[in-house]
């Protein structure tokens, strides 16, 4: 059941639903499940990346400000009235993916994990945390993952997040298969890594 908080407004419901993501990361990192970092570091890291995020969906894309080389838009606009979802790539322990379902509760979130002992984990967390914005857990490589999958029936991927996944042009290559026109990737990259965006999207012409 989720934690119940007597502060109702916008700042209260998103402290509580922090605090509650904070639980079930630290049981992540006591598990192995997360990087070395502490915790609070790990949870600030993921609270600036989706604040990130929801900074650009309130741009109104497409036409607005993509705010650099880390956040890139499918072309066209979205017209489907279906629930809007959101995939985060390679969830593990539930960076950023807990964070962005605490944080934008708008869209169904689905964490994406291969590792079976992960997935387990990830369910039983969700589950805890009681959030009806959390779609699911899909347990299956990335490069499975299709938006005809079970899990997604009824919904179009708007989001797709990737925060330590892997090489830039796997992430744009996976959310290319899965995002629906107008729908936004949002990639954690070094800053020394913003130069060689344009040469990894030239694949992905639906992308800009």
């Amino acid at each position: 059941m989720p934690t119940p908080t007597s502060d109702t407004t916008p700042q209260g419901i998103r402290e509580s639903r922090l605090k509650a993501a904070k639980g079930e990361l630290k049981k992540a990192h006591q598990l192995g499940f997360l990087g070395p970092q502490p915790v609070e570091q790990q949870l600030a890291h993921a609270v600036a990346f989706i604040d990130f995020l929801a900074e650009i969906l309130a741009s109104n894309l497409p036409g607005g400000p993509l705010g650099g080389p880390l956040g890139h838009a499918k072309s066209e606009t979205l017209v489907d009235d279906a629930p809007q979802a959101a995939i985060d790539l390679g969830t593990g322990g539930g960076v950023p993916g807990f964070v962005g379902a605490a944080l934008l509760p708008q869209y169904h979130w689905f964490f994406a994990e291969r590792s079976a002992t992960r997935a387990r984990f990830l369910r039983l967390a969700s589950s805890r945390l009681g959030w009806e914005d959390i779609g699911g857990t899909i347990e299956r490589d990335v490069a499975q993952v299709r938006p005809d999958h079970d899990a997604l029936t009824g919904y179009r991927v708007t989001v797709v997040t990737a925060r330590s996944f892997g090489p830039a042009n796997e992430v744009l290559k996976h959310a290319d298969r899965l995002l629906v026109a107008g729908g936004l990737v949002i990639v954690s990259d070094p800053p020394e890594g913003g130069n060689r965006w344009t040469q990894l999207l030239a694949p992905h012409p639906q992308l800009r």
